[in-house]
């Protein structure tokens, strides 16, 4: 299983341990799914960094790599360097507030959703196709397997 660190950076208010704890048990569950190779095949990774961050440093990160100047719910890169494979992975706790369901819950959501991609998972940019996408359904499986 890959090196798991959870980090907060600009945040206002700082999250809470058991917000935290709850946002790494849901990554280290999208580490640890099957994948289907057919689907965009795995690509393993040697660790993940998720970090919770506030509002101007997501939109700096969303500016400096996607050329977007606004903050979003989460990014993710994976970093292929020539002695580790690193996914990186950002979400943004003030633009998951405004998500129908609770906080914390969106939080695990959008942690499993960037550590997917960053195992090499996509899904269709259209919003209908995005929610229908095998992506979000693993997605979800994931998130229910560890709300419970």
């Amino acid at each position: 299983m890959p090196a798991l660190q959870v980090a907060t950076d600009g945040l206002g208010e700082p999250p809470g341990q058991e917000r935290l704890e709850r946002v790494e048990r849901a990554a280290r569950a999208a580490l640890a799914c099957q994948l289907n190779p057919e689907t965009g095949g795995e690509h393993p990774l040697d660790s993940v960094v998720v970090t919770l961050v506030g509002p101007a440093r997501m939109q700096e990160v969303n500016r400096q790599f996607h050329g977007v100047d606004a903050p979003t719910d989460v990014l993710a890169f994976r970093l292929d360097g020539p002695e580790a494979t690193i996914g990186d992975v950002y979400v943004c706790p003030d633009i998951a507030s405004g998500a129908p369901s609770p906080l914390t819950e969106e939080l695990m959501r959008l942690a499993i959703h960037g550590v997917l991609h960053a195992r090499g998972l996509a899904h269709p940019e259209t919003a209908r196709s995005r929610w229908t996408s095998e992506m979000f359904r693993l997605q979800e499986a994931v998130l229910a397997g560890v709300v419970l």
